[in-house]
């Protein structure tokens, strides 16, 4: 339920930590320095033994100083589960993350996308964008649905990987006025998104392909590449191949 679960009770705590934390163990020093708060906020009212307690993290300490690592346990699903609900976003492509929620949770657990949380992506945030408690469900389908994006222009429109990156960073404005995910993150983030997924990471991310959120943007992607000129593509791709980019 919802009045239980520490995402929603202690939306800026958990969250802070919990994002802060995916990509490594990170001590609670590390996290306060980076968003400017103080170490007591993680430990009052006996906060870290509960989340602990919970699942949400694993707990480890290198002499008295406590590390977290971020887990997707079943308090994480069920606060993805009830948060999707609350997004401002097509009903259709919301019961599609629901259908694919345990896919979807399996990717998030992948090396690649843990890595994607490092530091300079963290500072993109600050401590007050964790008060909105659907923040992680906003980041986390954001990151999916764009990624589905890239793995639909590669996959389907046989696009080389470096041009359907360079397509989407042009069509982003399209595809967020089409409400495709209108969560509550900015184009900025959607671009750091595009241009930190390197041809190592593609891999990973085209188990995407066999979910319904896959088979949802499919209709709008191919709204969008019907927008595009196709002369535009194929003199992007003659680039890229003169400068042996592909």
């Amino acid at each position: 339920m919802e009045e239980k679960n520490f995402f929603f009770l202690h939306p800026e705590r958990t969250q802070m930590l919990f994002l802060s934390c995916l990509e490594k163990p990170r001590s609670i020093e590390e996290v306060s320095i980076l968003y400017k708060v103080p170490t007591t906020l993680f430990y009052r009212k006996n906060f870290l033994n509960e989340v602990v307690e919970k699942g949400i993290f694993k707990l480890e300490y290198v002499g008295r100083k406590p590390f977290l690592y971020s887990l997707f346990t079943e308090e994480f699903k069920n606060y993805f589960q009830i948060s999707l609900t609350m997004l401002p976003t097509s009903r259709d492509l919301i019961d599609s993350f629901l259908d694919d929620i345990n896919v979807l949770i399996t990717f998030f657990d992948t090396t690649y996308f843990r890595g994607f949380w490092k530091e300079d992506v963290l500072r993109t945030l600050n401590k007050h964008h964790f008060k909105d408690p659907l923040l992680l469900t906003s980041l986390f389908s954001t990151t999916v649905a764009l990624l589905t994006m890239i793995v639909l222009a590669v996959e389907k429109y046989k696009l080389p990987f470096e041009v359907a990156k360079t397509t989407l960073q042009t069509g982003k404005s399209f595809l967020l006025t089409k409400k495709a995910f209108p969560f509550n993150v900015s184009i900025g983030f959607a671009e750091t998104i595009i241009k930190n997924l390197s041809r190592d990471d593609y891999i990973h991310c085209v188990l995407l392909k066999d979910t319904k959120v896959y088979r949802f943007l499919s209709r709008l992607f191919d709204e969008f590449v019907s927008s595009v000129s196709r002369s535009f593509l194929e003199s992007l791709t003659k680039t890229f191949k003169k400068h042996k980019m592909i």
